[in-house]
């Protein structure tokens, strides 16, 4: 496995779909895993979903760096990126990372700028 993409989500069953469906077609090998912390309404995935993606349910809301743990502790990738429910990527954007950090071995991280978009 070559990343592990963690994705903490609190109350976000209306809106994580998308983001969900952009992941699972990123073209690199990759896992994602989905820490569902305390939801009121719980996060349900498709049968099919289900299959490409781990999903791991918690009754209380601990936060986000619990669920960031939860992931990382299950992950099985070489790399591991963290996706908060309400971001997206450009569509290069791991593709990128993941060269960077083949290409420079004395590297640890990878990290980028951010553009904040309000609707």
């Amino acid at each position: 496995m070559r990343l592990s993409i963690i994705m903490p989500c609190y109350n976000e069953a209306g809106t994580i779909k998308d983001i969900i469906e952009k992941v699972l077609s990123l073209p690199i090998e990759k896992e994602l895993i989905i820490v569902d912390d305390g939801s009121g309404v719980p996060l349900v995935l498709n049968e099919n979903d289900l299959i490409k993606v781990k999903l791991y349910r918690y009754e209380l809301n601990r936060g986000p760096g619990f669920a960031r743990r939860i992931g990382r502790e299950n992950a099985k990738g070489e790399f591991i990126c963290y996706l908060d429910s309400d971001d997206y990527w450009s569509d290069n954007f791991l593709e990128e990372c993941v060269k960077i950090l083949n290409n420079c071995s004395n590297l640890g991280m990878v990290f980028t700028n951010t553009v904040v978009l309000k609707e």
